[in-house]
């Protein structure tokens, strides 16, 4: 075979790969996933808890997320958004938020990509600020939240400060990457985002992002979905709704995460 048939027949495989990702990044890449997923928790008591989980917003289209968000009918008990809110359209977006009924409502942390100071001053007006702290919103349940260690100290201590008992412990952070650095032996489950699932991945396999850029620590560890952490920790790693260049073979997402009360019989 001759240089030239070699180098003809690369160059169609690698346009092939390319025009494959680009279709799907102008496909599926923009459609938002809404991701139906459980958890069995042994401490709770009082039954189950559904909850809406987002993150990384950034400049996502605020019209295509209340479409999603209109096609949910099962009711939420509590919403959750894992930092990097749309800052330009914060009001708006709260506002959105506001409008799926929540039995406790709004809680959030902070972004690398947010201002602490901003979210502090305007989240009250629909929601929630988790400055690492935590609030009892059960009796067998506890939610807390960690500040993002790009901007300052995260404080596990002072986050489980308000713990009474041995309640089922949910950690909302932004960067998962603490719960391999971490010792979390206090927490049952931790949701994070910032990883964004890469944005790009060469047909689901290999995200490039997040082993060339400082995005992680931990190469592939924290992809989109359920992960592991220090200890056997369960991690949900949302893949986010925005992104900074363009998905491909990756999606914009939001999750319904139900917490079941384990079977006592």
């Amino acid at each position: 075979m001759t240089l030239s048939r070699f180098f003809w027949i690369g160059f169609l495989l690698i346009a092939t790969i390319g025009l494959i990702h680009i279709i799907h990044a102008l496909t599926l890449g923009l459609q938002v996933q809404t991701f139906h997923t459980s958890f069995t928790a042994n401490k709770l008591r009082e039954g189950d808890l559904r909850l809406l989980f987002l993150s990384d917003i950034h400049h996502f289209s605020l019209k295509k997320l209340k479409k999603e968000l209109q096609k949910l009918t099962a009711p939420i008990d509590l919403i959750l958004v894992g930092g990097d809110f749309p800052h330009t359209r914060l009001p708006e977006f709260l506002q959105l938020l506001k409008c799926v009924p929540a039995k406790w409502g709004i809680y959030g942390v902070e972004g690398n990509h947010d201002e602490f100071s901003f979210l502090q001053k305007r989240m009250p007006e629909a929601g929630t600020l988790l400055n690492n702290e935590g609030v009892m919103l059960r009796e067998d349940f506890y939610l807390c939240g960690f500040r993002d260690p790009w901007h300052t100290q995260v404080d596990l201590e002072a986050a489980l400060k308000n713990r009474k008992g041995e309640p089922f412990t949910l950690l909302l952070a932004h960067q998962p990457d603490q719960a391999l650095e971490m010792a979390l032996d206090q927490v049952d489950l931790m949701l994070a985002g910032h990883t964004h699932d890469g944005e790009i991945a060469f047909f689901g396999l290999w995200r490039p992002a997040l082993t060339f850029m400082h995005v992680t620590s931990y190469n592939q560890h924290f992809r989109a979905g359920w992960r592991q952490g220090r200890n056997r920790l369960p991690v949900l790693v949302n893949s986010g709704l925005g992104c900074h260049l363009f998905r491909s073979f990756t999606r914009p997402q939001i999750i319904v995460l139900t917490i079941k009360k384990a079977d006592q019989s």
